[in-house]
């Protein structure tokens, strides 16, 4: 409260951000929804990609705290970050891109999520 003179911190203009993000998320993450990903997908102005965890018991503290994450989702994000940087010194695999802005069915909920 000190800070911002309220509760709640001011809104961010997220239309703001101008680097590159690439959003990497989870379907029994109980702190970040789909479908909130899925608006913050479509307001980045600057995405290059929406990917699912290929597990669906992975959630919120997995990201950190899993035995696999090595498997599910760091050899993705380094495979990402290299061949985005031109950088690409071995094959890697990654998840099917999620995010399509002219998919009219993108914003129902659906398997694809």
């Amino acid at each position: 409260m000190r800070r911002y003179g309220s509760f709640f911190p001011p809104r961010y203009n997220i239309s703001a951000i101008t680097a590159p993000v690439a959003l990497f998320y989870s379907t029994n993450d109980y702190l970040s929804h789909p479908t909130d990903v899925r608006l913050l997908a479509y307001q980045l102005p600057n995405l290059i990609g929406m990917y699912k965890v290929p597990f669906s018991y992975f959630n919120h503290l997995d990201y950190v705290y899993a035995r696999d994450s090595r498997s599910l989702l760091y050899d993705s994000v380094v495979c990402l970050l290299d061949s985005y940087n031109n950088k690409l010194e071995r094959s890697c695999e990654m998840p099917p891109n999620r995010f399509n802005r002219n998919d009219e069915f993108f914003w129902k909920e659906s398997n694809r999520v």
